[in-house]
């Protein structure tokens, strides 16, 4: 059975060119080529504060801290990391995505609060295998219709993290992908209730589309497309 192979590491505002960003980093000096998630949080926490600058602010622990490559661990590089931002008594909620080149992480843009980062993820050049190509193309389908689903319900303003993880058949014509996403509880800013939802996704005409709701227990077979039982793991939210 061929492997995916995407590396994938989990732990409206003015768009931040390069060498807008790099500007931010002049005191103290971190080293932008780094994968540490303590430097990418900084590059975050640096954003903010210039965004805020001469405003009093506070800022919660980051959520939704990850990196991903769809080429083993070389650049470019994407990041994604979310802040809750408290200012004159309201919330503002930033969720920024990095970009990685050869001089380092840097603030590409940031999302608006109705949006996910799996479903407007940042272009990465795609690696040219059939099946890590049509993997990336169907998380994000998945992740559409997920950010669809909470605006829906009205929740999209609570969700923080997320992640889109799905099995392909061999023919690569079906897909069951698990949307893992954190909510925020009402009644308590400071954690989060992490929960899971699995869609049926079909291919038709060289385009991914919703299918079916399926049970966190169900994935497409690889052979066959057709659902069969599969372990569940507690879900794990970053």
């Amino acid at each position: 059975m061929n492997k995916i192979s995407i590396l994938i590491v989990l732990s409206t505002l003015p768009f931040v060119s390069q060498v807008q960003a790099l500007t931010l980093f002049k005191e103290p000096h971190i080293d932008l080529t780094s994968d540490r998630f303590d430097v990418i949080e900084e590059v975050g926490r640096r954003y903010v504060k210039s965004y805020f600058k001469n405003v009093d602010y506070t800022l919660k622990p980051p959520f939704g801290l990850s990196y991903k490559s769809n080429s083993g661990n070389k650049f470019p590089k994407t990041g994604f990391i979310g802040f809750e931002v408290w200012s004159k008594g309201l919330l503002n909620l930033l969720k920024l995505q990095l970009f990685k080149d050869k001089y380092g992480w840097h603030v590409d843009r940031v999302l608006p609060n109705n949006q996910i980062n799996e479903a407007h993820p940042l272009k990465l050049p795609l690696v040219g295998h059939a099946r890590t190509d049509e993997a990336l193309k169907v998380q994000q389908a998945s992740a559409l219709k997920f950010e669809k689903y909470a605006t829906e319900q009205e929740i999209i303003s609570d969700v923080r993290s997320t992640s889109s993880n799905c099995y392909l058949t061999k023919n690569l014509e079906s897909a069951s992908c698990t949307i893992t996403y954190g909510i925020r509880y009402k009644h308590d800013e400071n954690s989060q209730e992490c929960m899971t939802v699995s869609y049926l996704m079909k291919k038709e005409g060289g385009v991914w589309s919703y299918h079916q709701k399926i049970s966190a227990n169900q994935q497409v077979d690889y052979s066959t497309g057709l659902l069969k039982e599969k372990k569940i793991y507690p879900p794990h939210c970053n």
